[in-house]
């Protein structure tokens, strides 16, 4: 290490180091406040240590720990995804790292050994399962980025069977049917107005929640809902949409017309009797945002209790998609409606929706007298 005198009184120190990848020779520095002297130098000595060792660690490394690999998957992450996208994989992530241990070797771990640690901080299945699949998604990006040696632990690890109210919904299981529907609206009309308004709004407009719960009253005029920007779930705070498809003018047909009137109505009444004004078209009582994890719990108990099987607040997104192409809307305009890039991904989404809609058609052709 060497120093050198700056012209604003500070001093620059530097060291070399050579590159595993490249083999090229490189050098890294850091400026403190002050002449030269035994306590800086012990200082940069420090930092110029740890710039090192992070530059180097750039390039495939075996060793390299649980810690320092969660270090460069998150600097990855805050530069790839939107920043409520990251804070709940850091959370996740976080619980996995400190159960396995920040010092564990990555290239070390079995799957034995992974799925022993989070069942001690994760008894349910549906967290277990949660914290494995953040976990997994750093694993793939490790291997991707030459910091894991094979996917043999990837592969072994399989998420536990979740039979719970909480448990995840199979594809074909994301979109109610119109009885089902009807049902379960007439209940929550009488149990919870307010999450009854909720889900008719949802089922009606194809909105994802989080674009329902940024909306403002402003965003809505001359038959149109203009949807520019959405609610994270994880941070509280309004953000840009998903993707810029999802910047998109919904049209309001006659049924959404209704329920949005209901629901302002509904809005000012209850401000009226608390004093309290959000310029949100779902607000609380006494809040800016309408609770979201009231309402999935709500909607998950509800669809138990009617149904006899558990949905989540996003099947209504699937089912206004379901109904519209029972109705023969064609697939680019429920494309459009939903905010997606073209209508290739709406399909793939809704294959098994796509499927029934193409054996209705057959069934209607096959007992069709043309001649």
């Amino acid at each position: 290490m060497w120093s050198e005198p700056t012209k604003n009184g500070k001093t620059r120190y530097k060291e070399r180091y050579t590159d595993p990848l490249t083999g090229e020779v490189k050098r890294v520095g850091v400026t403190l406040s002050g002449p030269d002297s035994r306590t800086n130098r012990r200082l940069a000595e420090e930092e110029l240590k740890k710039r090192i060792e992070r530059a180097t660690l750039s390039s495939p490394i075996v060793d390299i720990t649980l810690a320092d690999l969660m270090d460069k998957y998150m600097d990855d992450q805050a530069r790839t995804v939107k920043r409520s996208t990251c804070v709940r994989n850091r959370s996740s992530i976080s619980v996995c790292v400190k159960a396995l241990g920040p010092q564990a070797r990555v290239n070390t771990l079995t799957a034995g050994y992974v799925r022993e640690k989070l069942l001690a901080v994760a008894s349910k299945p549906v967290t277990y399962n949660e914290h494995l699949k953040r976990f997994k998604a750093m694993l793939r990006w490790a291997y991707d980025n030459d910091f894991l040696r094979d996917l043999t632990i990837y592969e072994k690890l399989k998420p536990l069977k979740d039979d719970s109210a909480n448990a995840p919904i199979n594809p074909e299981e994301k979109y109610l049917e119109r009885q089902q529907l009807i049902d379960l609206l007439k209940y929550m009309q009488k149990s919870q107005p307010v999450w009854f308004l909720l889900t008719k709004f949802l089922v009606l407009s194809g909105l994802r929640i989080g674009e329902a719960l940024a909306l403002e009253r402003e965003d809505i005029s001359d038959g149109y809902i203009r949807v520019t920007k959405t609610y994270s779930l994880s941070t509280g705070e309004i953000t840009t949409p998903k993707t810029p498809h999802s910047i998109r003018e919904v049209f309001i047909q006659p049924e959404l017309a209704d329920v949005i009137s209901d629901i302002k109505r509904y809005m000012r009444n209850n401000d009226l009797l608390t004093g309290f004004r959000s310029p949100y078209l779902f607000h609380g009582v006494k809040t800016e945002h309408i609770s979201y994890g009231a309402y999935n719990k709500y909607f998950r108990e509800t669809t138990k209790k009617i149904l006899g099987e558990v949905r989540t607040p996003h099947c209504l997104r699937h089912t206004h998609a379901s109904i519209l192409f029972g109705e023969g809307v064609s697939l680019d305009t429920i494309s459009r409606r939903l905010g997606h890039e073209n209508s290739k991904i709406t399909q793939s989404i809704y294959l098994h929706i796509v499927e029934k809609v193409r054996e209705r058609d057959n069934e209607a052709i096959r007992t069709a007298v043309i001649l």
